[in-house]
């Protein structure tokens, strides 16, 4: 063994134990290389080995390796760095997000390129002129200046405008050449004029809302075939609301256009009506307002769309429709809060199961039917179910007599939050068979409603009409008098905007301003119906 191991390993004294084992490591390398398979290859592996452990027993321990000491300067870098990784991270998302944005913007432009550039459209009033071959879709600007739109077509047949919630578009419901009403889309500041329905049906009645939906100018209600469509202006898309379909999905448009599932007018609505004439979301969409077509005439219906909490697994669909009243003839407008304005005429019925004041009459006429009937002295329990449901048939029928008996048209509130038994409320003072209403229009925001109403003069007997605004409590303000039709608020609630017919038969479109008392007429040499004031601000 050699007295000293170190010229043998090639370290030296100071050296730390992972420097020996390096050192013997390489020594052992190196006489592989040159001595392996000579005679005396084992005696000086043997010589290494007792070197290694020799010098392991004087070896140094190992020690970590000291972190760099920082200096001030790098200190102060340090937050700095931080700083700008936190900064690069930061932006990283943002790109991505923005990517994200474009990609959505890409996709929507590619499905509608056309349907989001902005358009100022304060003060804008939308209307159908009347062609003497047909209506046409027009709107003139806050200063007068008209602007119609395009005829592709000669026989073009126009007959409603709906402004897009943001105002930037106008829908027109219309026949340009088919013999179906079809959607077209209408920018009038570039003259775009497109169609943006699908399929050969007829469609009528596009409404939009609620007005605190999220995303207003995504979808409305429609009429399509006597059924409530869910409509989609970007894709074009019809999806089936009213009445709900229980077997398959019916999509305008498909290659199953005309089939769907049989029998669910009959299933659910048979006791109600026949089919739909409009459709209204309520508040959050959490309801919708219908009129239906009935034997009698027409039925306001209140359809709750929330489904009620059941054990998971479980789809009970929607709640059952409510049948509100029947008329000769109902029309609707709803307001802000959801609640609907409804003019009748002729004979109207409410119903008196889901009527809380009906209902509040009707219990105490039972009550005191029964007991002057003596029911306590009928002797067996058939005979008294008997009397009690022949007494209970009776005072149903007078109820419902004494409210036929109010001919003529009346002005209805009913309240939607918490469905139909939240209440009916006649406006008050308004019921007579002397004085009609129709054409009801809500304000924008409070409880008011414009009406058209025709009310005899005691004097002459001639029905004279105008246009009045009524407050919940039914009190009227008279806005004007003359033939008027379709009036419309402005967004602010200050203005109306309607058709007044002249000697010579021609509808005027006016302006009415509530707080200025003013009233102006626009569009002189025409003949005009439905206006509509644009939704902007």
């Amino acid at each position: 063994m050699p007295q000293d191991p170190y010229p043998l390993l090639g370290t030296t004294p100071e050296a730390t134990e992972r420097d020996v084992r390096r050192a013997y490591r390489a020594r052992l390398f190196e006489l592989e290389e040159s001595a392996a398979g000579q005679a005396d290859f084992p005696s000086k592996k043997a010589d290494l080995d007792a070197a290694l452990a020799q010098a392991l027993e004087h070896a140094k321990p190992n020690v970590a390796a000291e972190a760099p000491k920082l200096t001030e300067a790098d200190a102060k870098r340090t937050p700095e760095a931080t700083r700008k990784i936190a900064t690069r991270f930061g932006i990283g998302l943002l790109v991505i997000a923005a990517l994200f944005v474009a990609w959505q913007v890409a996709r929507d432009k590619l499905v509608d390129p056309y349907g989001d550039s902005p358009v100022e459209t304060s003060g804008w009033i939308a209307a159908i002129e009347d062609t003497g071959t047909g209506g046409r879709a027009v709107v003139f600007k806050a200063d007068g200046t008209k602007i119609s739109a395009p005829m592709d077509r000669a026989a073009t047949s126009d007959s409603e405008v709906v402004w897009r919630p943001d105002g930037n578009r106008i829908f027109v419901v219309g026949s340009r050449g088919e013999s179906s009403f079809d959607i077209y889309r209408w920018n009038p500041a570039d003259g775009r004029f497109e169609s943006r329905t699908l399929g050969s049906m007829s469609k009528t009645a596009l409404h939009y809302g609620p007005a605190d939906w999220p995303d207003l100018t995504a979808s409305g209600l429609l009429v399509s075939g006597g059924q409530v469509y869910d409509y989609d202006q970007r894709t074009r898309e019809m999806h089936q609301v009213l009445p709900p379909e229980f077997k398959e999905r019916r999509t305008e448009g498909s290659a199953t256009e005309g089939e769907g599932t049989l029998g669910q007018m009959e299933a659910m609505y048979k006791e109600i009506g026949t089919s739909f004439v409009q459709a209204i979301w309520g508040k959050e969409r959490k309801w919708i307002w219908c009129v239906m077509t009935s034997e009698a005439g027409q039925v306001l219906v209140y359809q709750p769309m929330e489904a009620p909490k059941t054990e998971a697994g479980t789809d009970p669909g929607l709640p059952r429709p409510f049948k509100v009243l029947e008329a000769d003839r109902i029309e609707l407008t709803v307001d802000a809060d959801g609640q609907a304005f409804v003019t009748t005429t002729g004979q109207t019925t409410l119903d008196l199961d889901v009527t809380l004041g009906y209902m509040e009459k009707y219990q105490e006429a039972l009550t005191k039917r029964t007991e002057s009937a003596g029911l306590e002295r009928v002797g067996s329990e058939s005979e008294r179910t008997a009397m009690l449901a022949s007494i209970e048939e009776l005072v149903r029928k007078e109820l419902i007599s004494l409210e036929r008996a109010a001919r003529g048209a009346r002005v209805y509130l009913v309240f939607g939050d918490g469905g139909p038994r939240a209440g009916i409320q006649p406006i008050a003072g308004l019921a007579s068979a002397s004085t009609t209403f129709s054409q009801p229009a809500a304000s924008p925001g409070d409880d008011r409603v414009a009406v058209v109403v025709r009310s005899k003069n005691p004097t002459t007997g001639k029905m004279e009409p105008g246009l009045v605004v009524l407050s919940r409590s039914g009190n009227p303000v008279g806005v004007t008098q003359g033939e008027v039709a379709n009036p419309t608020w402005s967004p602010d609630g200050k203005r109306l905007t309607f058709t007044m017919k002249d000697a010579s038969g021609k509808r005027g479109l006016f302006v009415a301003d509530l707080e200025g008392k003013r009233l102006t007429q626009i569009g002189k040499d025409g003949n005009y119906s439905h206006p509509r004031f644009s939704p902007q601000d």
